[in-house]
């Protein structure tokens, strides 16, 4: 019989017959902070298993602990860890068609089978036994080989597109709540440059590293799932609110909105230096030998935010300058506008042939607003695979995918003239090309050179 005897706070005996094989030392995380329901599951493997569970257990822990802490020891276990999974399983007896009533299923809704529940239950579990090496502070294996161990462990659910499901379910739960709160998720967007995509992004991260791991083997986990996606999400409100919103106790004339004096002063620096690179940009109208008038005029009625700075200006200026995206996206579209062109102006010549149709983009305007959303989705994958490399400091390819889908979709929706011969798109194929290429490549580090380049030209014109 395997027990848990708990020493001190996050401190733990591991014994198999009155036998201790191992003290774990919990690090100090969200999974640890639910420990109980790891414990609860293995000692409720050992009840119903029996002896030849608690034998492989304990050569599960002590080989590991023999072979110096050897990732591979882990991977040979792996068939075992499935096989004591589905023992338990089958003893417990669950009916997972009771967690999937298909009378609720519709065009729209985000539908899980029995069996897709089973294999999330079932992975819940596989994690539930690893954790037990994973989270002690001295047997915690390296990130490179606890990413090995972990998607073989996970890759019942990640080939079956079950994790495509979950990640539509947290998308479609932010965006509900998008539509009632829309102007706090502005907000986030402009204070802290974080958009809505990332915050699913994390969320999903969340739910997959963190959450399914402690979910209950005996109940549905699409229920504890969505639960904590809800909770999440307004805690991230919740935290906005709390953190921007101050409150006065006094009579006072100023706004009881008003963010506090320390990012005022930023503003006020950053608006100066964008204010001075935008007599610069003016100048830089004759030198393309466009009129200042003939400028106005084609910009006259254009009040959105022109894509082209949105997606490839300021991305490339907030490093180059070192200015917040968020303090950039609150610019008027005119000093966008101008923007775009003095970033055309201090490209250098390798860098316009690279990226030659996202280049001209720069000197075009919007002739429509942008789209709000799209279900576009990449078609040049050739280019995105050869040249994909990290993402958001991440090496996974899903979420690159879904995100440059979004933004070239915005992009190709919309129509473009140039500010001098008023020629409008050009061809689909090739911008989206440019159009990965270029984030694969500012992702992965390998413009830093360009962008050191831009900010001692730009800096040179001061």
């Amino acid at each position: 019989m395997i027990k848990f005897n708990e020493i001190q706070k996050r401190k733990i005996d591991v014994l198999i017959n009155d036998e201790k094989i191992c003290e774990l030392n919990l690090s100090f995380n969200s999974v640890t902070n639910k420990f109980d329901e790891i414990i609860k599951f293995i000692v409720d493997c050992s009840e119903k298993i029996g002896p030849e569970f608690d034998t492989w257990f304990k050569s599960y822990i002590c080989e590991y602990k023999e072979s110096n802490y050897n990732h591979q020891i882990i991977i040979n276990h792996i068939p075992n860890i499935k096989k004591y999974v589905n023992q338990y399983l089958t003893c417990v007896n669950i009916n997972y068609s009771e967690f999937s009533d298909e009378k609720k299923r519709s065009k729209t809704s985000i539908y899980f089978t029995a069996d897709e529940i089973e294999k999330l239950t079932k992975v819940s579990c596989y994690l539930k036994i690893f954790a037990i090496i994973y989270h002690d502070k001295n047997m915690k294996l390296l990130p490179n080989f606890y990413k090995e161990v972990y998607n073989i462990l996970i890759k019942d659910i990640a080939t079956d597109e079950i994790l495509f499901k979950v990640f539509n379910l947290v998308n479609s739960k932010i965006n509900k709540y998008k539509v009632t709160d829309s102007y706090m998720w502005e907000y986030i967007r402009m204070r802290y440059c974080k958009t809505v995509d990332i915050h699913t992004i994390h969320i999903f991260n969340w739910i997959i590293h963190n959450i399914l791991i402690i979910c209950d083997a005996k109940q549905n986990p699409i229920s504890f799932i969505s639960s904590v996606i809800n909770n999440s999400i307004k805690w991230i409100l919740h935290n906005v609110y709390k953190d921007s919103i101050i409150y006065s106790e006094a009579i006072t004339t100023e706004d009881a909105n008003i963010i506090p004096g320390k990012d005022k002063l930023e503003t006020f620096a950053y608006n100066d230096t964008i204010a001075k690179f935008l007599v610069i940009a003016y100048n830089s109208l004759e030198q393309e030998k466009i009129s200042e008038e003939d400028f106005k005029q084609a910009i006259n009625d254009k009040k959105q935010m022109p894509t082209s700075a949105k997606y490839i200006t300021f991305p490339i200026l907030c490093k180059a300058l070192n200015i917040p995206y968020k303090h950039l996206i609150t610019i008027p579209s005119e000093h966008a506008y101008l923007l775009n062109i003095l970033l055309y102006n201090s490209l250098s010549k390798e860098f316009k042939q690279t990226y030659p149709i996202l280049t001209n983009l720069l000197m075009k305007y919007n002739t429509n607003k942008e789209i709000k959303k799209t279900t576009y989705t990449l078609i040049d994958i050739d280019s995105f695979i050869d040249t994909f490399s990290e993402f958001l400091s991440t090496n996974d390819s899903i979420y690159a995918y879904e995100f440059y889908s979004s933004i070239v979709g915005k992009m190709i929706r919309n129509t473009y003239s140039h500010f001098k011969n008023g020629s409008v798109n050009d061809p689909l194929p090739k911008l989206e090309k440019d159009i990965v290429t270029f984030y694969n490549n500012y992702f992965s580090g390998k413009l830093n050179g360009e962008i050191e380049f831009i900010s001692k030209k730009l800096n040179e014109q001061l």
